[in-house]
């Protein structure tokens, strides 16, 4: 069973507790498990993307670079 996404551990400890409290009489099933997916890298991006966000920054960087000067 899949729990609703939470962005705090916060949020996750309270959610645990509740369902514990509810579903299991407080106590801790056996193989409970916390999973946390991977955080996205630039790398994970696709190619056509990757290379849009550097002509992005480039122009960027050359922009501010006229206006100090």
């Amino acid at each position: 069973m899949t729990s609703p996404e939470v962005y705090t551990r916060r949020e996750l400890e309270d959610l645990q507790h509740d369902h514990r409290e509810t579903a299991h009489g407080g106590f801790i099933p056996d193989g409970e498990a916390i999973l946390q997916e991977p955080r996205m890298t630039l790398a994970d991006l696709p190619r056509d993307q990757r290379i849009a966000c550097g002509i992005v920054l480039a122009v960027l960087l050359v922009s501010f670079l006229f206006k100090v000067a």
